[in-house]
């Protein structure tokens, strides 16, 4: 004997409560992924704004850097005066200070673009530079030293101003191509 098939199909509510069901699916994962997609990029910029304010912190101790050298320069061209201009000496205390405050950005950018090499100095070579410009300088003007006097004094202002202004540009430049 043969049994009768049995024909199921869907009556039409069942049909549109599963479309309908599908299609919040479909939404609700759209809307997911949107939403993951959002995080993603907004922690992607959260890294580059904070990139860029460090490269910019780099320039800003470059321009700090430059004017210091700068300073002490025409510092040593009037040395005659016996005395440091005030504007250069404001120009010598805000360029240290800038300077000094900055250090802990440059390691955090040089540890994430991942070139320490110049950095692990960096201290020992500002202190220096600060030392040579706003205490010898000014002892060696002060005291109307002879010309002898400055060349020693020039050296190190040029060797570290140099090296600390090549660390601030290398790091710079490494964190925009990072």
């Amino acid at each position: 004997m043969a049994t009768p098939s049995i024909r199921r199909t869907f009556s039409v509510s069942k049909r549109l409560s599963t479309l309908a069901a599908t299609a919040f699916a479909g939404i609700g994962i759209i809307l997911a992924v949107g939403w993951y997609e959002g995080v993603q990029v907004e922690a992607g910029l959260e890294r580059a704004t904070e990139t860029q304010r460090q490269v910019d912190q780099a320039n800003a101790l470059r321009i700090a850097n430059l004017q210091l050298i700068l300073a002490a320069m025409d510092t040593i061209v009037d040395r005659d005066a016996g005395a440091i201009d005030p504007a250069r000496a404001k120009i010598v205390a805000d360029s240290v200070a800038t300077l000094s405050a900055g250090t802990a950005d440059i390691r955090l950018l040089a540890t994430e673009t991942g070139d320490t090499s110049g950095i692990a100095s960096i201290d020992q070579d500002l202190a220096r530079l600060g030392q040579s410009i706003s205490v010898d300088l000014v002892n060696l003007v002060v005291s109307r030293a002879p010309e002898t006097a400055y060349s020693a004094l020039d050296d190190v202002i040029d060797t570290e101003g140099g090296r600390t202004t090549a660390t601030l540009t290398k790091l710079a430049e490494a964190a925009r191509n990072w």
